[in-house]
């Protein structure tokens, strides 16, 4: 009785530990608005690409990946 007791309680923290982690998100689209958006992602590349550097798509190719990851988080 014990153990479905400790079960439940387990089970009622975790999915209130899941709602809450969800809730953490919400409304990070507006807030990423002029910080890393379209506009600012074009701003980003074209002065990586301005370097000249031979690397520079790369480079900003893995690092817009990164970005872009992180905002759709």
């Amino acid at each position: 009785m014990v153990l479905v007791a400790l079960a439940l309680v387990y089970r009622w923290a975790l999915m209130r530990s899941l709602a809450e982690r969800q809730g953490l998100c919400a409304g990070a689209a507006e807030e990423l608005i002029g910080v890393w958006d379209r506009p600012r992602r074009h701003e980003a590349a074209a002065a990586f690409l301005a370097t000249g550097l031979p690397y520079a798509a790369d480079v900003w190719e893995r690092t817009a990946a990164r970005l872009d990851e992180r905002a759709d988080a």
